[in-house]
């Protein structure tokens, strides 16, 4: 398996053979995830860009969900063409090393990571003041901020703040492994950066699921507002399954920090090995949500197939008056 031609995995004997059996396996299973899960998402994306002036998704929380499907699209598409493309087509990758090329895809990868840690933190932020606090100024600002401002903030951020990795540059090692050299230093701090973000996100995106199963919770029990609380149930639970795919992509980046944060020849072995799961953690990270919202959403996952004239028709009997 290419993945274990670096010299650096530290297993050995059978134990290696089950290793690369795992990654092996790993691979196959990502990669059918994705071929059907992206054409799905495109079918979702296109769905909530058509409808997005009609009544039941004029929500900036919709808003932020094309956004944050959009920036999943990306992040998977980006691996698989700087990484998995990269092993299969080791000539012309390797004709590319001395261009900005592999920096590039080092970049994207940085990039596509924190707009998608930011999606998750602002859809929970936003379902919190939907939810619990409706007259709130916060809620008040969701809702009148323009969409094509929402959006340009939710990318123009991560790749702000990804300036720095933009500025380094990086190839590869040789011709037959095809391994992107990043030096330790960049590394360490790209990945303190991120295992920081990440866990300061979880705790705001836990804390506000947390608040607005409360608040449902409480009224459902009551009665107050109950139709409202089934009504956003949807949404939570749609949030609570991006919450997930966060919690693990969160767990790995703070064991990546710390085994590259100890610069011990064990440690950095382990680096290797947990970057071999890198694609399982990046695809439960993205390929769930278009799941979660078919399944969670009816009528999304009733859409999600109508051709363009059953779009326009329910376009034109269900159009909110929006700015």
């Amino acid at each position: 398996m290419r993945y274990c031609a670096n010299d650096s995995i530290p297993f050995d004997g059978p134990l290696l053979d089950i290793f690369c059996i795992v990654v092996q396996w790993q691979w196959v299973v990502v990669s059918v995830a994705g071929l059907v899960s992206i054409p799905l998402y495109f079918l979702v994306l296109r769905l909530l860009f058509k409808l997005r002036s009609t009544l039941n998704f004029v929500s900036p929380f919709y808003t932020l969900l094309f956004s944050q499907g959009i920036l999943d699209v990306g992040a998977f598409l980006t691996y698989f063409f700087f990484c998995d493309l990269r092993h299969m087509l080791k000539g012309v990758y390797w004709y590319t090393r001395e261009s900005y090329l592999p920096s590039f895809g080092y970049a994207c990868e940085h990039i596509f990571l924190v707009g998608r840690i930011l999606g998750v933190s602002l859809l929970a932020l936003q379902r919190i003041a939907s939810v619990t606090f409706p007259n709130s100024m916060m809620n008040y600002a969701f809702n009148g901020f323009p969409r094509a401002l929402l959006i340009g903030s939710h990318w123009t951020l991560p790749i702000l703040s990804c300036v720095p990795v933009l500025t380094q540059f990086h190839t590869y090692d040789d011709e037959e492994k095809m391994n992107l050299v990043v030096p330790l230093m960049d590394f360490s701090i790209n990945a303190l950066s991120v295992a920081v973000l990440s866990l300061v996100a979880l705790v705001v995106v836990s804390f506000c699921f947390i608040r607005i199963l409360i608040q449902i919770t409480v009224d459902l029990a009551t009665g107050s507002q109950s139709r409202r609380a089934r009504r956003e149930l949807s949404a939570t639970f749609i949030l609570a399954g991006m919450l997930a795919g966060f919690y693990l992509c969160t767990i790995f980046h703070v064991l990546q920090y710390f085994f590259v944060s100890t610069r011990e020849k064990e440690k950095i072995d382990q680096i290797y090995a947990i970057r071999l799961f890198y694609p399982t953690m990046n695809a439960i990270f993205s390929l769930i949500t278009p799941w979660l919202i078919c399944l969670c959403n009816s009528e999304v996952g009733k859409m999600v197939m109508y051709s363009k004239n059953d779009l326009e028709a329910y376009k034109r009997k269900n159009l909110a008056n929006t700015v």
